[in-house]
């Protein structure tokens, strides 16, 4: 019996080869990128899974009311970390640490340091390679490093543990060495340091210092939600900041986010990692695979229940010879179970040949199935169930009433009027076909607009080198600057804070109201050393006059944004003065806004100071001539080792850091393009096979016109009115729930295109365009056939 089960599959199979072929390829390619996006978004989810104590651990954030708006960062001041652990009980322990460079003077590159105290790695699960497990940074001077680090250094395979490094003046002594580290994990470092010796010389109070990344490690069954609720900064906070801290004031709000939603809650925080995801982004990719998946079997259950119309005339013949109906059930479900085993045969092979590629798309590598959990393949097995039953069951059920004859004599094709299973999947279809089309439209515009609108500001040759915590001597880096002057593929040279791009650096401002009190911004703030900071980046002064050095007055005198001007409704600042610390600063000119961040963000306030204090060279900008920057990295580095021959050379693009910033959005568009047109590809497919194999079942009508002199275009306008109706339900049934869903992702970004009605016209008019030639082409292929042939048979 089985065997003439497998005999009869391969029957129905053959009678329509192509349009079998067309449906299991559509198959095949719709489950392997909808499983592919599926495991791409579980192993996002899967960040720091790992950690035995994930669950209870979460990352202490605050939200402090700043411009108009809560200013949400993910650091806080020293003495927190036991302040808070002191007050609440339901905290069990806590963890403080602070990245940066580290240089190590027989490692030519600097290495990714966490700074961190002794309860790092019982809080978080990085199991040891060497080295005993216990407090391994107890010892001020104890380091552990990353295995890749240690098979730098010492060599593979060599235990490195009691051996001694050397950093400038320095010495540390390695503790352990970790296995290696999980990519999925927002914590990637070359080596860790003890917190409290790594920032021994710096100033750690309750107004400023150093800030560190805290969290929290909660007891058994305490909810972050409910703990969040109870903390009050003023209980911890030392008596003489509470007025700081009064809600009519500058209220501060304390969030606890757990540490397994890290790497995709990062709208508003300074991230932990540059690694990281927005939820905006997978919730749109999510849908992605659902309309993948959703394509591809609506176009398989269409084609094969169309190809089973034929099934008919054989389910009378067996009825005549007494065949009960569940037998021809049976051996229908068998037939398509056979199919869909062979599809799914299929996709785990396509699976394994393009996941190369679209690991690249997705600048991940997994293993795809080892991501996947249980439910995701129980969920598997029961879809292919449901439709396995949908697309072979439905034929034999729906004719299961019928008498043999009226069976026999059936028609294959019913009256479009009549809305039958075949029609509402083909709505469905075309529905979700208008919806990747717009979509994709409204998401490419959204991302080519990011990538290409103006940043107000030209950072193309411009070169940032950062000096260590701690650096050289003011006077060092003043030599330094002239000697670099002297180089000849640069044009200028200026110190400040912070360049334009990426460096966040805040600072409190305020200005005299009528009452006498001030009302405070806090903008973003660059100090410059003099008048060459702005030609630096190219920024354009509007209203008033840049910094003059010949000026000793522009030491008291600032420059300010448009952005700046929003904030306190003003339409004129020039001559106007605002306060810092009790010293006055008068503006002298507005500068253009331009982006510092990605354009998800809005522009903030913005100052910009000249100063000259030693304490804010952090960073020499260079400008460089277009033809110096190949050589421009060596030559500034020989003369930097010239001057400061232990120092870690750090030298960056500025034009890099917009690459960063944009750098996920550029591969996440290639990743939807690619995905989006596979989508489209699979539904032309579903209605190239859909109307093949309809005007087939009506040969003999188009042999009858043509007999009487029908022409090609009368009877391609006649079998294009069935879809035109079908297009029009599909299209109303899709519009409103599109330019909802749209609206809302595209509300995600402070900057973005429009939703006008281009993009829903042009995807119709692509739809009308794909079923019109598919129409055409299977009317001319009809009328290429003898008419005598096509009548010849009943």
């Amino acid at each position: 019996m089985w065997r003439y089960y497998l005999r009869t599959a391969w029957i129905g199979l053959n009678k329509h080869r192509l349009y079998s072929v067309l449906s299991l390829l559509s198959l095949v390619v719709g489950l392997a990128c909808s499983l592919f996006i599926h495991a791409w978004i579980e192993y996002e989810k899967s960040y720091d899974t790992f950690h035995t104590k994930a669950g209870r651990t979460v990352l202490f954030q605050n939200e402090e009311f700043m411009n108009g708006d809560y200013f949400k960062y993910s650091y806080t001041k020293y003495p927190v970390r036991d302040a808070i652990k002191a007050t609440y009980n339901d905290i069990e322990e806590t963890v403080s640490f602070v990245d940066g460079n580290f240089k190590i003077d027989f490692f030519e590159s600097p290495l990714c340091v966490f700074a961190s105290d002794d309860r790092f790695l019982d809080i978080f699960d990085f199991p040891l390679l060497y080295g005993k497990k216990g407090r391994l940074l107890g010892d001020p001077e104890s380091v552990v490093l990353s295995c890749e680090t240690a098979e730098k250094i010492f060599g593979k395979g060599v235990n490195p543990v009691g051996r001694v490094l050397k950093a400038k003046k320095e010495t540390y002594k390695v503790a352990g060495v970790l296995k290696p580290i999980p990519e999925n994990t927002a914590f990637h470092f070359d080596m860790l340091v003890n917190l409290d010796h790594y920032t021994r010389n710096d100033y750690k109070g309750w107004n400023g210092g150093v800030s560190f990344k805290l969290f929290l490690l909660l007891r058994e069954g305490v909810q972050p939600e409910k703990l969040e609720r109870q903390i009050n900064p003023k209980d911890y906070h030392p008596k003489q900041y509470h007025d700081e801290l009064a809600t009519d004031g500058n209220p501060l709000k304390i969030r606890l986010m757990p540490l397994l939603n890290i790497h995709t809650q990062t709208e508003g925080y300074t991230a932990v990692s540059s690694d990281v995801i927005s939820k905006k982004y997978l919730e749109l990719f999510r849908w992605v695979s659902i309309v993948v998946l959703l394509l591809s079997v609506i176009v398989f259950i269409n084609l094969t229940v169309l190809t089973q119309k034929s099934f008919d005339k054989e389910l009378g013949i067996r009825k005549v010879m007494g065949a009960e109906t569940k037998h021809v059930l049976a051996q229908q479900l068998f037939s398509t179970a056979v199919v869909y085993g062979v599809a799914l045969l299929g996709t785990l092979i396509l699976l394994e040949v393009i996941s190369p590629f679209l690991f690249f798309l997705t600048g991940k590598e997994f293993s795809i199935y080892h991501v996947l959990s249980w439910q995701d393949y129980a969920g598997g097995c029961m879809l292919l169930a449901i439709l396995v039953v949908l697309s072979s069951g439905y034929p034999v059920w729906s004719q299961r009433r019928k008498n043999s004859v009226s069976l026999i004599r059936s028609k294959a094709v019913e009256k479009a009027k009549k809305f039958t299973l075949s029609n509402g999947l083909t709505v469905f279809q075309l529905a979700v076909s208008v919806a990747i089309a717009v979509s994709t439209l409204v998401v490419y515009g959204q991302f080519r607009f990011m990538l290409s609108k103006s940043k107000g500001s030209n950072f193309e040759t411009t070169v940032c080198l950062l000096f260590e915590k701690g650096g050289e001597a003011p006077s060092e880096k003043k030599a330094f600057q002239k000697a670099v002057d002297d180089l000849p593929m640069v044009k200028m040279t200026e110190f400040s804070n912070a360049v334009f791009q990426g460096d966040h650096c805040m600072d409190g401002y305020g200005f005299r109201q009528l009452d006498g009190e001030y009302e405070y911004v806090y903008p973003q703030v660059r100090y410059c050393e003099g008048e060459d900071f702005l030609k630096m980046f190219d920024i354009q002064v509007i209203e008033g006059r840049g910094f003059n050095d010949e000026l000793e007055t522009d030491d008291n005198k600032i420059l300010v944004n448009e952005a700046f001007l929003r904030y306190w409704n003003w339409t004129e600042a020039l001559g106007k003065t605002i306060s810092r610390n009790r010293r006055e600063f008068e503006i002298i000119g507005i500068v253009k806004d331009f982006h510092m961040k990605g354009l998800q963000e809005e522009i903030q306030p913005l100052v910009i100071r000249k100063d000259e204090s030693p304490r804010k060279y952090a960073r020499l900008s260079m400008k460089l001539h277009r033809s110096g920057l190949l050589h421009a990295s060596s030559e500034v580095k020989r003369v930097f080792k010239k001057f400061f021959p232990l120092g870690t050379f750090n030298l960056e693009f500025i034009s890099s850091r917009a690459e960063v910033i944009y750098s996920k959005e550029k591969k996440l568009l290639q990743f939807f393009s690619v995905f989006s047109f596979i989508s489209i590809v699979i539904s032309m497919l579903g209605v190239f096979s859909l109307t093949g194999l309809t005007l087939r079942e009506r040969d003999k009508e188009v042999a009858v016109r043509k007999t009487y002199g029908a022409e090609a275009h009368s009877l391609i306008w006649m079998l294009c009115k069935r879809y035109a109706y079908l297009l029009l339900v599909s299209f109303a049934l899709a519009v409103p729930f599109l330019f909802w869903y749209l609206s809302q992702w595209l509300s995600g970004y402070a900057y973005h295109i429009s939703l006008s009605a281009w993009p829903f016209f042009g995807g119709m008019i692509l739809l009308v365009l794909c079923v019109a030639l598919t129409v055409a082409y299977h009317v001319w292929e009809l009328m290429k056939v003898d008419p005598a042939e096509a009548l010849k048979t009943e």
